[in-house]
């Protein structure tokens, strides 16, 4: 059982106790529902599937509130995992918001890598993604999206991380930009001629390419400001 938050809260040992024990009455009403009462075995790793989902979204909804650690103390497990599940769907809502900005934005280029993300994976994350019984997965995409991004994080699942995925792809696109589409199918082609592939099968971060054509100074960070475009 990933805990950690328990031990960032600071909590007592019987204070944590008590909460687990709580939890586990809260996992027990979960797989009722996860089963439709209609079974009162549950695969272990089903059942550990679940809890996980559960403190995925309890550490989501303590995130959120001022005092985390008064918030283990003095709301139940229940409430909280509820609390919680009904955020992340909020987020997933928002998520499509800002997905649209980003897909405003696209990078004109024939990458595959970067197009399926966009008209594929992403989409595919949104039919699948399941707040109440895998909140700390990805849904169908069983793990990240293929086209990498200049600074990605996945340290995180779920919400959380295409949360993080979208808002800096939402960056990488508008600091793109800059630059007109045969500069930047000039600068895929060329890197492609150097490592002898054809560049729409490539699987690259597009900015990167950019920067290091700039010689910008490593570690490659965007730009706060975005004015000039580049022919």
């Amino acid at each position: 059982m990933n805990e950690s938050f328990l031990a960032r809260a600071g909590l007592s040992a019987e204070e944590s106790e008590r909460f687990r024990a709580g939890l586990l009455w809260a996992l027990a009403d979960q797989l009722s529902r996860y089963t439709a009462g209609q079974s009162s075995s549950v695969p272990e790793e089903a059942a550990e599937n679940v809890l996980e989902s559960m403190l995925y979204c309890v550490s989501v909804e303590l995130s959120f509130r001022p005092d985390p650690a008064a918030a283990l103390r003095a709301v139940l497990p229940d409430e909280l995992f509820r609390c919680g599940c009904e955020r992340v769907k909020g987020m997933v809502s928002d998520l499509k918001v800002l997905y649209r900005e980003v897909l405003k934005t696209r990078i004109p280029t024939e990458l595959i890598v970067y197009n399926a993300t966009l008209d594929g994976a992403v989409p595919g994350f949104f039919k699948s993604y399941d707040p109440e019984y895998a909140a700390h997965e990805n849904g169908a995409l069983t793990g990240f999206p293929d086209y990498p991004l200049l600074c990605g994080d996945k340290s995180r699942g779920g919400v959380l991380y295409m949360s993080h995925y979208l808002e800096e792809l939402l960056r990488e696109n508008r600091f793109c930009a800059r630059y007109k589409k045969n500069y930047i199918r000039a600068v895929l082609t060329l890197h492609g001629q150097k490592h002898r592939l054809d560049y729409r099968e490539m699987i690259v971060n597009i900015p990167e390419l950019l920067l290091e054509r700039e010689h910008a100074p490593k570690p490659y960070r965007l730009p706060e400001e975005q004015e000039s475009v580049t022919d």
